[in-house]
Order: structure tokens, then sequence, then C-alpha cells
């Protein structure tokens, strides 16, 4: 028995050569230990995996709170904390963080882009469904793009 990740776990040792019924009833109990034990393993790994994403996303989440109540009346650096926040959580090369006031998006913010000029050209500017932004504003929906370079080709 191979766990997925190629190990082989130790819970014990068979006989080789010809076996009887109580050996052979021993040898498939040991195989289904193996197999529970892999299968455990790979639970607590993902289970692992999973609380190490919500703590970042608790870090995240106390850090935008922790700028909101140091700046209660300027918005600007709750937007900056957003994108960078952002950016590290999805493991990005940059982000935007784009205000909708109601009829116009607006850029609030970015974070990483070697240049931002033509991000900021393109603010403001009315939505429409060709950007996942855009679509998501419009639709009050996620709005989820397979591959964006089809709607939006470089």
């Amino acid at each position: 028995m191979v766990c997925s990740d190629g190990r082989i776990p130790q819970l014990g040792a068979t006989s080789m050569g010809h076996l009887d019924p109580t050996q052979n009833s021993q040898a498939a109990s040991e195989k289904k230990l193996k197999a529970y034990a892999c299968e455990l393993e790979q639970k607590l790994e993902a289970r692992t995996r999973e609380l190490a994403e919500a703590l970042q996303q608790q870090t995240a989440t106390s850090g935008v709170l922790r700028v909101i109540s140091s700046s209660p009346t300027d918005a600007q650096p709750v937007f900056d904390t957003i994108a960078a926040n952002a950016l590290r959580l999805c493991g990005a090369t940059f982000s935007l963080v784009i205000r909708f006031n109601g009829d116009v998006m607006e850029l609030a913010s970015f974070h990483k882009l070697a240049d931002p000029t033509g991000f900021r050209q393109a603010f403001p500017r009315r939505p429409h469904l060709g950007g996942a932004n855009d679509r998501a504003i419009l639709t009050r929906a996620i709005a989820h793009i397979p591959d964006i370079w089809v709607i939006s080709p470089r």
C-alpha cells in the first residue's frame, strides 16, 4: 500500500510465502489499516491547509479592521490595505480595488502594479459586460471567467 504522496505506511510486517487462513485475515486487516492510515493522513493534511488559509484570512481581516479604526474618516488607507492583503491571500502578481459609486467604476487602490498608467487611464468608466469586475457589478454576483484573455486579448 502506498499513500498518494508515495510514502509506504509502516504498520507491521507480514510473513512471506504461503499464508494460512489466520495470516490471510491478518494480511487483509493490515492492508485495510494501511489504507485507512493513508486516508487519515490525507484528511489531516487537508484540514491543516484549511486551517492555515483561515488564519491568513483572519489576519487580513484584522489588518483591515485595524486600519479602519485608526483612520475612520479617510478611506484610502483602508483601500490600500485591502489591495495589499488581497494580493497576498490570492498569491497574485498585482491587485486592484475598484469602487462603484452607483454610476461609474473608479480605481480606488492598486498594489504592485509595474506600470499602473493603463489602469489609471481606464477609470473612471461605466461598467460593461467585458470584464469580470464589470460583470460582478452589473449582475451583483460572482463573475467567473475561466480565461480572461479569450474576452480581452492582449
